[in-house]
């Protein structure tokens, strides 16, 4: 598992996805803790391939909204974000970033999107 940020940082821009961030190590964060997340869960694969880009999507949407975190067993709030979206991969990616976006959150930390029995949820914790 990656605990170094220098480690977490590069392994995401390796990937391209952070590419034209304002801030790269914020983001590189919360895709990890998503990431880590993912492989924790059994949730299906459409959601394991549009959970990143969709907190990409956030992020770059609204980029105060999360603080990424190295350990985020912390986070403790957590907000229903209903129904597993149904459709293409682009269209349950876009419905995720709405709901997300719709909580109108700010300064959060993230604890990632979590997909258990057919519902999404956002962890996140305050500081």
């Amino acid at each position: 598992m990656l605990h170094d940020v220098e480690d977490i940082l590069d392994s995401w821009e390796n990937t391209g996805l952070l590419q034209d961030c304002p801030d790269r190590f914020n983001f590189a964060l919360c895709l990890d803790t998503q990431r880590r997340v993912n492989e924790t869960l059994d949730c299906t694969t459409q959601f394991r391939r549009v959970s990143i880009p969709a907190i990409l999507n956030v992020c770059k949407q609204r980029p105060d909204i999360f603080q990424g975190l190295v350990d985020a067993n912390d986070c403790n709030d957590v907000y229903k974000l209903g129904v597993m979206p149904k459709g293409e991969d682009a269209d349950v990616c876009t419905e995720l970033v709405l709901r997300i976006l719709q909580l109108n959150l700010s300064g959060q930390y993230f604890g990632g999107i979590v997909y258990q029995d057919g519902r999404i949820y956002l962890r996140t914790g305050e500081d």
